[in-house]
Order: C-alpha cells, then sequence, then structure tokens
C-alpha cells in the first residue's frame, strides 16, 4: 500500500535538502531517488489548510521529521493544494521541488503558474480560494481525471528557475533529473489517477482534523515504522513490519506485501549510517527473498504491477537481476520481453547483463535478446550487434543487422553499411524498413542515397526510398526530389519504376513532401501522375 506519512516524509526531507547552504549532492541524489519511487505507487495530494498539513486527507503529525518545514513552504507560496499524479515525470517533480525551495516571487509568477509555464502536465497547484466563491473549484483529484491528462506528452526539460524579487536561487538538486533517473524504466506505468480519500472528519474548508486507523495488521506495523523511522528501537518496528510482510505472502496477498517492500526501501537510503541504517539493510536482505523476487518478477508484465515490482527488484540488487534475466530469457512474448528490460534498464548493471546474453550459446536466445535491443533501442548495445552481425547463424544475423536498422543512431552508420552492401535482397530490405526515422537517424541518410544509386532490385530500392522518407532530412528530401525528377528529354531519362520508388519515399515524408508531390501531378509519364496523385492524397489525409 501507498504509505502517506512515508511520501510525506520523503518530500519534506528532499526539499530540506534542496533548500540547504552547502547541498551534499549524493543525499539530494538519494532522498529524490526515494521519493520518486512512490510516485510510482499512486498519484498524491499534499494539502495544507489551517495549519494541517495532510496527504489525501491523511493527517501528517507537525512533529515527524522536516514536516514543519514543508509546511512552511507551502505557505509561503500560497499554495494550499499540490497534487502529484502516479508516474510524474521525474523532471516534473524536480521542478516542483525546485520551486517550492526558492524564494516566492514578490510579484506574479506563482506556483501554478511557473509550473504551467514550463509545461508541467502530470502536477496541478491550488492556491489561495477566492473570497467571492460559495463553492470551492474543482478538486484537484478531478482535474487529474480530466481525459487531457490520459494523453499528456513527455515532460519538458527543467529550466533555470529564477527568483522575480532578484535573490539568489538555492543551488539546484541536479542539471536534470535524468542525471540519474531513467524514463524507459517506466515503460507500462499507467497514466496519472485519483486516490481515494481515507476516512477522516472534515472541516469546512475540507481539512481533515483526524487521520484513520490503519485497517490492516501490516498497515498499523509500517504507521509504527513511520512515526519514527531512525529511532532507537528502529529494527524492532522493522522486524515487525517484516513479519507481517511474510504473513501477507502467506496468505497469497502479494501486491500489499510488494508495496510494504518499496515503502521500507524508500527509507533505507535517508537513514543515518550506523545503526539506523544496518537495521534497513539486516530487515531488506531478510524479507527479500529468492522465491519473493522471483514472484515479483514475474508480475513486471502487469502495467498496473510494474512500478512496485520494480522498485523491490531493485533493491533487490544483484539477485533481482538474476531473477529477472532468468524470466527474461524463458519469456515468449515481444510484450513480456519488453517489460522485463524495461525493468532491467533500472536495475545497476542491468542493461550490461542483457547485452551480455547476446553471447549465449543457444541461437534462439541470442537472436530474441538481439529483436528486444532492437525494439527499445538500446543504444548501448550496438557494438555488440554489429559483432553479431558475423554470427555462424543467420537467424542471428538477420535479427542483429534488423536491430541495428531500428536503434538507427550515428554509431549505426558502419555495421549497417557493411550489412547493406553484403547482405541479401530480403535482408537488405529488411534493414532498409527497419529504420523508423526521425532526428536520430539522419547520419543514415547519405549511405542510403548512396546505396539507391546503386540499387538493382526494385523492391529494396522503395525500401530505401521509404527509409529516406522517414529519416526526412535535408539530404534525403533533397535525394528524393532529384530521384523523382525526369531526366533528360531523351537520353538519361529515369526509369519509371524508379520515379515512382521515390514517390513512394515523397510520401513517406508527409508534410515535407507535399510540395514535390503536387509538382508531380502534372508530370508526362501517366504512371508517375497516378502515383503522385495517389501518394498527395494519403500524404494530406497524415498531415491532416
Amino acid at each position: 500500500m501507498f504509505n502517506h506519512q512515508i511520501f510525506a516524509m520523503s518530500f519534506a526531507r528532499t526539499l530540506e535538502l534542496l533548500r540547504a547552504v552547502n547541498p551534499n549532492r549524493e543525499q539530494q541524489k538519494a532522498s529524490f531517488r526515494a521519493l520518486f519511487a512512490l510516485t510510482t505507487l499512486a498519484a498524491a495530494t499534499l494539502r495544507c489548510y489551517d495549519g494541517v498539513l495532510s496527504v489525501d486527507d491523511v493527517v501528517i503529525a507537525d512533529d515527524l521529521p522536516n514536516i514543519a518545514a514543508l509546511k512552511r513552504a507551502l505557505e509561503s507560496h500560497g499554495a494550499r493544494e499540490v497534487a502529484i499524479a502516479r508516474g510524474v515525470p521525474a523532471d516534473e517533480l524536480l521542478l516542483v521541488l525546485r520551486l517550492l525551495a526558492a524564494e516566492p516571487a514578490a510579484a506574479g509568477g506563482g506556483l501554478a503558474s511557473r509550473l504551467s509555464a514550463e509545461g508541467a502536465r502530470h502536477i496541478a497547484v491550488l492556491g489561495e480560494e477566492p473570497e467571492h466563491l460559495e463553492h470551492r473549484p474543482v478538486s484537484v483529484t478531478q482535474a487529474f481525471e480530466l481525459a487531457a491528462l490520459e494523453d499528456a506528452a513527455s515532460a519538458a526539460g527543467v529550466g533555470s528557475v529564477a527568483d522575480d524579487a532578484g535573490e539568489p536561487e538555492p543551488e539546484p538538486l541536479l542539471e536534470s533529473a535524468a542525471d540519474f533517473v531513467t524514463a524507459r524504466g517506466r515503460e507500462g506505468t499507467e497514466r496519472a489517477e485519483g486516490t481515494e480519500g481515507t476516512e477522516g472528519t472534515e472541516g469546512t474548508e475540507g481539512t481533515v482534523v483526524a487521520a484513520a486507523e490503519p485497517k490492516t495488521p501490516l498497515e498499523a506495523a509500517l504507521s509504527r515504522v513511520m512515526r519514527d523511522p531512525y529511532g532507537p528501537d528502529i529494527l524492532d518496528r522493522l522486524t515487525e513490519a517484516s513479519e507481517q510482510i511474510h504473513a501477507c505472502l502467506g496468505r497469497m496477498e502479494l501486491e500489499p506485501a510488494l508495496e510494504a517492500i518499496a515503502a521500507i526501501a524508500a527509507l533505507e537510503p535517508l537513514a543515518p549510517e550506523g545503526s539506523p541504517r544496518n537495521s534497513y539493510g539486516i530487515v531488506l536482505r531478510r524479507t527479500l527473498t529468492r522465491e519473493l523476487l522471483e514472484r515479483a518478477a514475474k508480475l513486471l508484465p502487469d502495467p498496473r504491477l510494474m512500478p512496485v515490482a520494480t522498485a523491490v527488484l531493485q533493491r533487490g540488487r544483484a539477485d533481482g537481476v538474476e531473477v529477472v534475466l532468468a524470466q527474461l530469457t524463458t519469456a515468449e512474448g515481444m510484450r513480456e520481453r519488453k517489460a522485463f528490460l524495461a525493468a532491467l534498464r533500472t536495475m545497476p548493471h542491468g542493461t550490461e547483463q542483457v547485452i551480455a546474453m547476446l553471447d549465449h550459446k543457444q541461437w534462439f536466445v541470442a537472436r530474441n535478446i538481439a529483436e528486444l535491443l532492437g525494439e527499445m533501442r538500446v543504444e548501448e548495445a550496438v557494438n555488440d550487434l554489429g559483432r553479431l552481425l558475423g554470427h555462424s547463424d543467420q537467424r542471428v544475423r538477420r535479427a542483429a543487422a534488423v536491430a541495428l536498422a531500428k536503434i538507427g543512431s550515428v554509431s549505426t552508420v558502419e555495421p549497417l553499411r557493411r550489412a547493406l552492401k553484403e547482405g541479401t535482397p530480403e535482408l537488405r530490405a529488411m534493414i532498409a524498413a527497419g529504420i523508423s526515422g526521425g532526428p536520430n537517424t539522419r547520419g543514415l541518410a547519405m549511405p542510403l542515397v548512396a546505396l539507391a544509386e546503386a540499387e538493382e532490385n526494385p523492391e529494396v530500392l522503395r525500401e530505401y526510398y521509404r527509409a529516406l522518407g522517414r529519416i526526412g532530412s535535408a539530404e534525403a528530401l533533397q535525394a528524393l526530389t532529384k530521384a523523382a525528377e525526369p531526366g533528360g528529354k531523351l537520353l538519361n531519362r529515369k526509369p519509371t519504376a524508379v520515379r515512382v520508388a521515390a514517390i513512394d519515399g515523397l510520401r513517406a515524408a508527409g508534410a515535407a513532401g507535399l510540395r514535390v508531390l503536387r509538382s508531380l501531378t502534372e508530370d508526362t509519364d501517366k504512371a508517375v501522375r497516378a502515383a503522385a496523385q495517389e501518394a498527395l492524397k494519403g500524404a494530406d489525409r497524415q498531415v491532416s
């Protein structure tokens, strides 16, 4: 389960570290990682009314670490409610922390407007209520349920946060959250969702004045841990929580057990060195058995459970990596393989161990891993995939070549050039079809242009031109335009098949190819005219 007190303490601790005069970068990173892990479990709304702080209507006691400072920060910014969606991008979470850590602006530019200006889509803020309103505005939880958030774009990068009053800004937590949190680890995470409130008594402004009692023995044990997470008897309280976790596992209640482990693991990085830190290490090592990690790994393909399972497996460290690798090796479907690789990419050395499996003695394992690395566009695998182009099994060679095409970065140019020159027509066509296009693949444009000029197979040529259209760089469009031209009136006239193939590429270029396609609708070659008219219809539909 999502523990509201632990979330509040983690948020407050990260904020205090950010406000420190002489910040400790490693502590900041560890604290932010812990908070970020909690946001994968559930949405959360911080509320501060009448001097009472709550998370999702669960009151947070003032005597918990750093809570008083968090209340002051919210009040100074006039932030009555700060709602954070489940699955919030790391950069947006970092942004709101940096804004709260800075001094409030002297004029204009409040917290909500600054978040909006930076493009934040997964965090909402409500400030002081206008006195003339008889009813409270739409709640933040309701706001997160709007359909627009379901289609939210990727988070904007974190820009500099300047203080309008001219005061120096506190030293930033990091240049960007991407310095230590990987978005790819979030593949399959559910979109933002509201959380159910906990029972309590509301005042006139919705302030909860009494927190609900824990509903289960596990929740009660976790509550006792969080009341003083680093106190002198923490080992006893952690042991009690561990016993309740094992009781849940015995009743086949895997989900609450994993959520409890994830909550305890989130507290561990903040524990002081010595007895508190050792206590967390002892209990987590005892709790994270091989059997539990294997059960957690099997939940990774479930989008709803993937975040908490990943958090537990991350804390399993080397054992966690090993059990996920075992699941990856035996997985039959691409969907399952993607889920396992997504988790491994968030775990230390996980990606390296997956890449090492390209050397597996069984050809189908090497092929499956190559296909997966291509689907996930793991650029770190380029050198090893290039080496597989010389594998003894043709099926492995083909998978490696197509994987390189899907990655399509500058580092793939040389191995792909070699595969395209030496491969069969079928392989050449498959490689070209695998090039997805976009800015990252621009380095492949000129090699494809050179290969297209020498290509005699019409089907392969068509795939080359389609790939150039998807790449869409200036060089690629120039080559397609030239290939679609008729050539001389009598001499050096281009074959109709070549021109029609180039039209296919211009169609793949979308809006960038419209001008040339329109000019070809009046070409003297009937087949070219018809192809251009048909391509123009398709391109217009794509643009609209």
